[in-house]
Order: structure tokens, then C-alpha cells, then sequence
């Protein structure tokens, strides 16, 4: 046992910057979902269920859009800030003034057609343009900041933004009946939470005020657009889902999917937290890769094993406190949903070593026909209703661990090569203190 003890208590030492930023991120995922459900509950009884589907659709719509105009410039940032050294300020001012007019200028056009159609107000189209950008900038600068391993900035901000929103939403109840103010509330918090937190990691010299370097910039172009494919293969699920079961099955038990849906994806917190700091790390201190690959796994297998048993045990009661009419729905479908965060865990470390081999095209395809499929098989289990969806995740699961082994072999193989190097590499301490974490 004393034995046991003293491996984990090596381990925990050994990957003790990996382990802190991931939970700095993790936490910071958990608040925003815990009061973003407040937020939500409190939005659907206060103002018409009609004003607020609008809304939530718009905010998603949003999302979508600065995912699309963000281009991946964030993700280059996560996987090349650190190494960049005393460029990286440069590097980060222009991947954020390209970011964000990326997504301005693909916002422009989509608000302008929503206006046109009717669809949209005026001045919810200026919120609607205005949301899209602040959301893209949100990107990149959470792609610095947990590139340069302030994963605790990240953090301050996702749950100042939490606060934020639940607090003026309560003004606004207090003040308005359009359901407008939620789009208000969205964005002034959002816009608010960036502007404290920038202002701050400014003063204490995280982020750096400087000219871009566009120069710079245009060479990562290439690498930028592959990390954006392969963003787009892994988050089309994510925006797609809950519009086929919306089609394919019916609005009335799309509500009930959508927050089994959000469970599934909270226990996926600790493999995407991992990996994420994993891609940051592998950048400056490639030699100690491979065993903190070894830990993350296990240790996001292990999580992955703990949630899919609660959510065995104890599906219908988490449904329950959301809704009573919803552990009929989807209890036995959140169960099953539990399986797959198995295979989740396996595919979050498959695109952490394409990422780090280069290899993003390729992983984009191999990820972007398995999206197809699930999207597919989620249409034609619509017929089944919940037990055709939850088949369709298990699919998922099913083809994230059954086609990762091939090329995770390969990387694995080249991660032992590099650990019988006789490359020396960073130790916890080095790393910690040569970059200030």
C-alpha cells in the first residue's frame, strides 16, 4: 500500500503543471455549466417559452459562427505560444485581430440576411454581430492563455462570465418582459468578463499589448486551416445533434436529449482539459511527452469509468432535478450515453497525437466521416426514438475506440523513440519555474 502511495504521489508530482492547468480549465467548464443551467432555468420562467427558444437559438447560432470564424487560430496558439517565447506576444496580438475579423466579416453578412428575412430586429441584429465577434476573440484569447499555461485566467474568466449573466438576468427580470434581454445579458458579460480579465493578465504581463505580427502569422496559415478542419470534424455533432433529434424525433423530447446531451459532454471534462494542456507542454518539453501521455490516459480512463457508473446508478435522478418528465425519456438513453465516454477518452488523446505528429488532415477525415455517420445513424434511430439515439452514441464510441488503435500504435511507437533518446527533457520544476507556473 505504502508503495501505492508513494507511485501516485510521484505521478501527481511529476505531471504537476499538466495537472493544475487542466483543473483550472475543467473547473472553469464545470461553473459555467452548473450556473448556465441556473440561468437557463430562471430564463424559462421569466419570460415565453417562444422568446427564449429564439434566443438560445441565436446564442447557439452564435457560437457557430465564431467556431467557423475563428479559423483554428486559437488551437495554434494552445500548441505554439509557450515555444514562441518572447515573439508569442506579437504572435498572439495578430492571431487575435485575425480571428476576430474573421468571424466579424463572416457575422455581417448572416445578421444582414436575418434582418432581411424578418427573422431578426435591428438592434438584435447589432447584438447578434457584436455577440459573434466577442465570441470569436473569447477563442483566441482562451487558446493564449491555456497555450501559455494560465489555465487559472481561463478559469477566473468562464466563471466571472457565469456570475455575470446569472446576475443581470436577474436585473433584467426585474426590468424587462422581451425576451431580448437574454441576448443582452449574454453579451454584456461576455464583453464584461474579457475586458477584466484582459485587463488584469495585461498588468501582470500574461498578455502583452504590442503590434502583430502579421508576418509571423501568414507562415502558421497552413497549420492554422488543418487545426480548423479539424475543429469543425469534432464539434459538427456537437451544433448538429440536437437538430436531427429535433427533426427526426420532435421537439417535445428534444429538451430532455439536449440535457442528457450536456451530461455527456460534462464527462468528457477531464480527457479534453488533459489533452488540451498535453498539446501546450508538447511544444517546449517533447522528451517527457510520452509519460505524461501514459498519465493522462489512465487517468482519464479512470474518470471515464467513475461517470459511466454514476450515470448507471444515478441517471434518472440528475434528469430528475432538471425535470420529473424527463427520466421516462432519456433515463436508459443517459446510461448507454455513459458507455462512450470510454471511447470519448480514447479519441481525445487520438487528436492530441495528430495534432502533435501534424497530422490533422488525416484526422479530420477519419473524424468527419465518423460525424457523418453518427449524424446518420442518429436520423435512423430517430425511428426508435431514445433507444435508436443512445445505439447511435454507442456507435460513436464504438468507432472512436475501435479505429483510434492503428494510429495511436504509430504514435506510440514514435513516443517511445523518443523517450530511449537521450534527449533530456524539462523536469516539473524547470518547466514551472522557466515559464513562471
Amino acid at each position: 500500500m505504502s508503495g501505492l502511495i508513494a507511485t501516485v504521489t510521484q505521478q501527481i508530482r511529476s505531471n504537476s503543471v499538466v495537472l493544475r492547468n487542466s483543473a483550472f480549465i475543467s473547473l472553469g467548464n464545470a461553473s459555467t455549466a452548473v450556473l448556465g443551467f441556473v440561468y437557463w432555468w430562471l430564463a424559462a420562467r421569466s419570460f415565453p417559452p417562444a422568446a427564449v427558444g429564439v434566443q438560445s437559438a441565436l446564442i447557439s447560432t452564435m457560437t457557430f459562427v465564431a467556431t467557423l470564424g475563428e479559423a483554428g487560430f486559437g488551437t495554434m496558439l494552445i500548441g505554439e505560444a509557450l515555444g514562441q517565447g518572447d515573439r508569442a506576444a506579437a504572435m498572439i496580438a495578430a492571431a487575435v485581430l485575425a480571428g476576430t475579423g474573421a468571424t466579424l466579416i463572416l457575422a455581417l453578412p448572416i445578421g444582414g440576411l436575418f434582418f432581411h428575412y424578418a427573422w431578426m430586429t435591428l438592434p438584435n441584429t447589432v447584438l447578434f454581430v457584436l455577440g459573434c465577434a466577442l465570441t470569436g476573440f473569447c477563442f483566441v484569447v482562451d487558446g493564449a492563455l491555456m497555450g501559455l499555461l494560465h489555465g487559472e485566467w481561463q478559469f477566473y474568466r468562464n466563471t466571472l462570465l457565469a456570475v455575470l449573466k446569472l446576475g443581470l438576468l436577474l436585473i433584467a427580470v426585474a426590468m424587462m418582459q422581451n425576451g431580448t434581454a437574454i441576448m443582452l445579458t449574454w453579451i454584456a458579460s461576455l464583453g464584461t468578463s474579457l475586458a477584466v480579465v484582459c485587463c488584469h493578465a495585461s498588468i501582470r504581463r500574461i498578455l502583452i499589448l504590442t503590434s502583430p505580427n502579421f508576418r509571423a502569422l501568414s507562415r502558421r496559415i497552413s497549420v492554422v486551416m488543418r487545426h480548423h478542419a479539424l475543429n469543425l470534424a469534432v464539434a459538427a455533432p456537437f451544433f448538429i445533434m440536437p437538430l436531427v433529434v429535433s427533426v427526426c424525433v420532435g421537439p417535445a423530447v428534444n429538451a430532455a436529449f439536449y440535457t442528457g446531451w450536456m451530461i455527456f459532454f460534462v464527462g468528457q471534462l477531464v480527457p479534453v482539459s488533459l489533452t488540451t494542456i498535453l498539446f501546450a507542454v508538447g511544444a517546449v518539453d517533447p522528451a517527457l511527452q510520452p509519460q505524461r501521455l501514459r498519465f493522462s490516459f489512465v487517468l482519464s480512463l479512470g474518470f471515464s469509468v467513475v461517470m459511466a457508473g454514476l450515470l448507471a446508478l444515478f441517471a434518472d435522478h440528475i434528469l430528475g432535478l432538471f425535470n420529473p418528465a424527463y427520466p421516462p425519456l432519456a433515463g436508459s438513453a443517459v446510461r448507454l450515453l455513459g458507455l462512450g465516454l470510454l471511447g470519448a477518452a480514447v479519441k481525445q488523446h487520438y487528436i492530441l497525437l495528430m495534432r502533435m505528429r501534424g497530422s490533422m488532415m488525416t484526422a479530420a477525415l477519419w473524424l468527419g466521416a465518423g460525424a457523418c455517420l453518427e449524424i446518420c445513424l442518429a436520423a435512423a434511430g430517430g425511428r426508435g426514438r431514445w433507444s435508436g439515439l443512445a445505439h447511435h452514441r454507442l456507435a460513436r464510441g464504438g468507432h472512436g475506440a475501435g479505429r483510434v488503435p492503428a494510429p495511436t500504435s504509430v504514435a506510440v511507437l514514435a513516443f517511445r523513440s523518443a523517450a530511449e533518446s537521450n534527449r533530456p527533457g524539462l523536469c516539473e520544476q524547470e518547466l514551472a519555474a522557466r515559464y513562471g507556473r
